[in-house]
């Protein structure tokens, strides 16, 4: 009977070219090593990847030539906002480089998760880190680390959320303003404003009666705070609008294929929680890619 040997550890390529991938600069002659510029990074993707889970169906496999993107990019009242979208992703290294953010704001129903899954998809492809959070879901994995059996402390989660290259927000605009919520947000928000690192994020507009209102990009700040607001908004800009009535209720929209239904389960992306879950999750069932 054959046994098995270990596969050999694979370590990644220093995006510096300094060290061996290991993260550690060794001097042969001194017998002595230090930390390369590539270990922090190495050990925000560490602790990112314990979150690994699965991609929604629903997000798997987006391209740009079908549907639902191209139902979005063809939406006259979106095509501009979509092509915002696409630069964006096309010039995904410089602006994680640079730290330039992205804000989607849109009606309910109208494809900016979809747009933001594909800015997440865009980064990983290229080999970035990304952690990807529904807005609830990521307060209840920083308020998971007060149970006595958490295994991390929510230091430790709020420098994972600090330093993984690009953080994807969903529905920013749901989280209840608590004292305690305002705090822990503008601590992530703040870290990344002070690292220059990316974030993309997605927040509703609201609608009356009538249906959808104008957006109103000011209205975020009552949710979140002046201060974590105003450092959004020089992170990300202006807010890339999403318009439209609420394609999930339009019958006349078609389904995603059974050939996108039936992929395999990515292990890039996890599902988001939703409001229901949070009282009783333990863990955050959230995207996570790491490169």
């Amino acid at each position: 009977m054959s046994s098995r040997r270990p596969k050999p550890v694979v370590l990644a390529k220093c995006p510096f070219d300094a060290c061996d991938g290991s993260g550690f600069l060794v001097d042969t002659e001194t017998n002595t090593a230090q930390d390369c510029d590539c270990r922090a990074q190495r050990i925000a993707n560490a602790r990112a990847r314990r979150l690994r889970e699965r991609v929604p169906r629903r997000y798997m496999d987006l391209s740009w030539d079908r549907h639902p993107l191209m139902q979005i990019a063809q939406d006259p009242a979106n095509a501009d906002s979509v092509r915002k979208v696409k630069r964006f992703c096309t010039d995904i290294d410089r602006n994680l480089a640079e730290g330039n953010g992205l804000w989607l704001m849109g009606h309910t129903g109208t494809g900016k998760t979809t747009l933001g899954y594909m800015v997440a998809a865009a980064a990983t492809r290229t080999q970035h880190s990304v952690l990807s959070f529904n807005a609830v879901a990521l307060l209840n994995r920083v308020r998971a680390t007060f149970n006595p059996d958490s295994r991390e402390t929510a230091e430790e989660v709020i420098d994972t959320l600090a330093n993984v290259e690009l953080l994807h927000i969903e529905d920013l605009r749901v989280v209840r303003p608590t004292e305690w919520v305002l705090e822990q947000l503008y601590l992530i928000i703040n870290a990344r404003y002070e690292g220059q690192r990316s974030i993309v994020f997605t927040s509703d507009i609201d609608s009356d009666e009538d249906g959808p209102l104008m957006p109103n990009p000011r209205e975020l700040e009552e949710h979140i705070g002046k201060r974590t607001f105003s450092r959004l908004m020089e992170i990300c800009g202006d807010p890339v609008a999403i318009l439209g009535q609420d394609k999930r209720l339009d019958q006349d929209v078609p389904r995603p294929s059974s050939h996108s239904a039936n992929q395999p389960v990515s292990e890039l992306f996890g599902a988001p929680l939703t409001d229901a879950d949070v009282p009783h999750a333990t863990s955050a069932h959230d995207l996570i890619i790491s490169g």
